[in-house]
């Protein structure tokens, strides 16, 4: 992703476009044409950076958190093949395949995403 954001050193300063897009890449490159279930990419794709005008110290250490790990080339792989793997499973190509599975997926994303929102 050379180019496309500003050095690592200043993510603290992107703007919400910025921010936004930092999230959209990330959504973009882990579900791409995959079905996952619209409501699991619904929720993560919705998935808002909302700083306020003066941020705490502590907003923007996880905003710059967050951002690191949802730009980290291991997490996206990582991502992609759970993405992956729920989708075989949605399918039914996965032995074993249930919605036990699929929610426990699910949960573990949302929960992800919800310390994510939080912070």
């Amino acid at each position: 992703m050379p180019g496309r954001y500003r050095h690592d050193d200043d993510l603290a300063t992107l703007s919400a476009d910025e921010r936004r897009r930092v999230m959209e890449d990330f959504v973009n490159e882990v579900f791409g044409g995959l079905d996952a279930g619209p409501a699991l990419k619904d929720r993560i794709g919705h998935t808002r950076v909302a700083l306020p005008d003066d941020p705490t110290p502590e907003q923007v250490d996880a905003w710059v958190e967050l951002a690191e790990l949802v730009r980290d080339p291991d997490f996206r792989r990582r991502m992609r093949d759970m993405v992956e793997h729920n989708a075989r499973n949605r399918a039914g190509q996965e032995p074993g395949a249930g919605g036990g599975a699929v929610l426990l997926f699910a949960g573990q994303i949302l929960r992800w995403l919800r310390t994510a929102d939080s912070s």
